[in-house]
């Protein structure tokens, strides 16, 4: 029985089709590789420092560079796509010859491109071959954008950088005194060195200028930064603290004279002309005790200077817009004479000045220096340092959690496990580093409470209308801007009293000694050390701008595909891409003539025949070379058409001459010496 014929896929171009498109392919690959290469490096450049690189190349440079080649990988991937459709193009139908142009002028510009589509869109051809052209032609117009939009990619921004070998520090101090000390004037009497004696009083007068005002942190950059471990503190150091309550409510009802008076030896203000407006002195607290808190209890035990301050102030007053009288709370004289009436009220604090360790946070940021109060401690007597033979105390607060300078991290529960060499005992049972104590000396301690009770915070001043509006404090003129201009409140004597310890802490710590100060020893400035930035370049990824060139990649792989998966499906339909060696070989057929009609050619033919090539159309010109028109491949053995590289191959061999002239075509050189030995 015989067998019925089979049909066999021709094994060569099934075999090779991908080979076909192998160059191809790997412009794709190149293509995805290139995105990908741009993509991984805007990602591990997102929000770091621009990179420094050699030959002063930047990452915009770099990223111009690749994407050069990625848009150049597209379009020739591209190009091949619409030079193959174009032999589709007309397979499928008739079409205008003119379109061949329109396709090749696709594969070389955006202009061609656009021309092509408008082609497409015209005779609403709408097959696999204009729907692949169009697509193609798109990616390469859009492909104009891969640039542009990439380069929109790279966002850059002012960042810090970190400086190695830049300075940054704070000035603290574990013990004072340090270099501003005291000196002794008697037996058991000491006084304070001029230049802490002038912090103090320019404290009270103008404690937010001078250098007073000034912690002395150092930052070369204006960026630095101080490590908190964790617990929201960058350093300490050993200061002075106050805390105020309100004694308005002591001052007693107006006696014969018009004294109004507080609890304290002789604390008293006069409306009187002439009199007595503002009075300041010590206090020894007994006569407030039923108004303290434990924290201002436990404060006011290790107190350096207790005092009072009374003085004539509008502020609890009211004023009637209309008439401009004041209508104040209390009565401050006996007296029904209308000279009293309006002419204001009074307000009294007593305040406490108290050894303590204040605990900070710190940053320098845009060559502002920002410092916050986190935390403060009491400093107590340390028992543990004194002899039986010392009449002063040191005053003493452990910082906790305190880390040392090798990272350990002591807390209460494990003071005692600290290796330190240098370390001084508090109790008898716990010992601490010095660099987690903070102390006041004894006798300095002495020496400034004797400054600020017996001189600084001592005075009385008085006040009529002869003094256009300025307070005479006498000796004491430092205490004039407590008035207020007769406006003073219980909130800006508490303010008054606390920028004055701030701005004595902040000369504790510009002149006190560290933590390991021997006797004899020169003292050296203690300070925190902190990481340096300086403001740099850094880059950040927006990667929406992205989406353009992942989308044109993914339609180039998607459009080779399926131009690829035609070429199998169709195995008679040779992959000559853009080349125009088909169109030189194949020619024109005039209409009704096939492969079969042109099978006779004559003798001298043969001269010119080379593997698949048979010209279809030969003239005779007297006395002139044989010329070729016009060519086609004509199936031999039910052969279809050779692909490309056969033809480029026979190309290769042929020796060609344009000849121009009535009638213009190459001239086969070959052919030619054959005819003129």
């Amino acid at each position: 029985m015989q067998q019925p014929p089979t049909v066999r896929r021709r094994p060569k171009h099934s075999r090779h089709v991908l080979s076909y498109w192998s160059l191809e392919i790997a412009t794709v690959l190149a293509a995805i590789l290139l995105l990908a290469a741009i993509i991984g490096l805007l990602s591990y450049y997102d929000g770091r420092y621009m990179p420094d690189w050699p030959f002063q190349i930047n990452l915009n440079s770099a990223i111009a560079f690749l994407t050069t080649f990625l848009r150049a990988a597209i379009v020739a991937a591209v190009a091949e796509i619409i030079g193959q459709t174009k032999w589709t193009w007309f397979t499928e139908r008739t079409r205008p010859l003119h379109h061949l142009q329109t396709f090749d002028s696709a594969s070389r510009s955006v202009l061609g491109s656009l021309r092509l589509i408008a082609v497409v869109l015209w005779n609403y051809s709408f097959t696999s071959a204009g729907l692949l052209g169009v697509a193609a032609a798109m990616v390469t117009i859009a492909s104009l954008a891969v640039g542009p939009l990439t380069q929109q990619a790279i966002k850059t921004t002012s960042c810090l950088q970190l400086m190695s070998r830049a300075r940054s520090a704070i000035p603290v101090a574990n013990y004072v005194p340090g270099t501003s000390s005291y000196y002794r004037v008697s037996v058991g009497l000491y006084e304070l060195e001029v230049d802490m004696k002038s912090t103090m009083i320019q404290g009270i007068t103008d404690p937010d200028g001078g250098q007073e005002s000034s912690t002395g942190a150092t930052c070369n950059t204006g960026n630095c930064a101080w490590p908190d471990y964790g617990t929201g503190i960058t350093h300490a150091s050993i200061g002075l603290c106050s805390a105020c309550i309100d004694a308005t409510d002591f001052v007693s009802a107006p006696d014969m004279g018009g004294n109004l008076t507080l609890p304290d030896e002789g604390a008293f203000i006069n409306f009187s002309p002439g009199g007595q407006n503002m009075w300041m002195g010590y206090s020894n607290l007994s006569a407030y005790e039923h108004l303290f808190s434990d924290d201002f209890a436990k404060q006011a035990a290790v107190s350096v200077s207790n005092f009072s301050i009374l003085a004539t102030s509008t502020s609890p007053c009211t004023k009637d817009d209309t008439t401009g009288q004041l209508t104040c709370p209390h009565r401050i004289s006996q007296s029904n004479n209308s000279y009293y009436q309006g002419l204001g009220d009074y307000v009294a604090a007593t305040c406490i000045l108290y050894p303590c360790m204040k605990e900070f946070w710190a940053r320098y940021e845009n060559n502002e220096f920002t410092e916050k109060l986190v935390s403060t401690q009491v400093a107590i007597p340390n028992t543990a340092e004194t002899t039986d033979y010392t009449l002063f105390y040191n005053y003493t607060a452990v910082k906790s959690p305190c880390v040392l300078d090798d990272g350990t991290c002591l807390d209460f529960d494990s003071l005692s496990s600290s290796s330190s060499s240098s370390r001084r005992d508090m109790k008898e049972d716990a010992s601490v580093p010095n660099a987690c104590l903070y102390k006041m000396d004894g006798i300095f301690f002495y020496a400034v409470s004797n400054f600020l009770s017996n001189t600084l915070f001592s005075g009385s001043c008085i006040y009529d209308s002869e003094q256009s509006g300025h307070l005479d404090c006498g000796d004491a003129w430092w205490l004039t801007p407590l008035w207020v201009d007769m406006n003073a409140t219980f909130s800006t004597i508490d303010a008054a009293i606390g920028d004055f310890s701030r701005a004595v802490t902040n000369k504790f710590r510009r002149t006190g000694a560290g933590p390991n100060l021997l006797l004899g020893e020169q003292v050296t400035q203690p300070e925190v050390y902190g990481t340096v930035y300086e403001t740099s370049t850094c880059t950040y990824f927006d990667r929406k701008w992205m989406s353009l060139s992942i989308i044109l990649v993914a339609l180039c792989a998607v459009l080779l595909a399926w131009i690829a998966i035609n070429n199998y499906r169709d195995p008679e339909q040779p992959v000559w891409k853009g080349s125009v060696l088909p169109l030189l070989f194949f020619g024109l057929h005039e209409p009704g003539s096939s492969s079969s009609s042109s099978s006779s050619p004559s003798s001298s033919n043969a001269d010119a025949k080379q593997a698949y090539l048979q010209p279809s159309v030969v003239e005779r010109v007297p006395d002139r070379p044989e010329r070729i028109s016009t060519a086609s491949f004509r199936r031999e053995n039910g052969r279809a058409a050779p692909e490309l590289d056969k033809i480029q191959d026979e190309a290769g061999r042929m020796w060609v001459r344009f000849h121009g002239g009535t009638d213009p075509g190459f001239v086969h050189l070959e052919a030619m010496e054959k005819r003129n030995p």
